[in-house]
């Protein structure tokens, strides 16, 4: 055991809280990835969020 021990400690629970959030991250990524959220979400955003005079719609039927 080092004369730093605090320190190992502090550095050890940093490590493992970013092993743990990179697996979080990788898993959710999968998951929209698999699903298509990305693109089923923005669609809905450019529809609600335009909407005014139907924007939005002719924004994603634009080619």
């Amino acid at each position: 055991m080092t004369a730093f021990a605090f320190l190992d400690l502090v550095i050890g629970l940093v490590f493992i809280y970013l092993i743990f959030s990179l697996a979080a991250s990788t898993i959710r990524e999968m998951y929209a990835n698999l699903r298509n959220l990305r693109a089923k979400n923005l669609e809905k955003w450019v529809l609600n969020s335009l909407q005014q005079e139907g924007f939005g719609q002719q924004l994603l039927d634009h080619p």
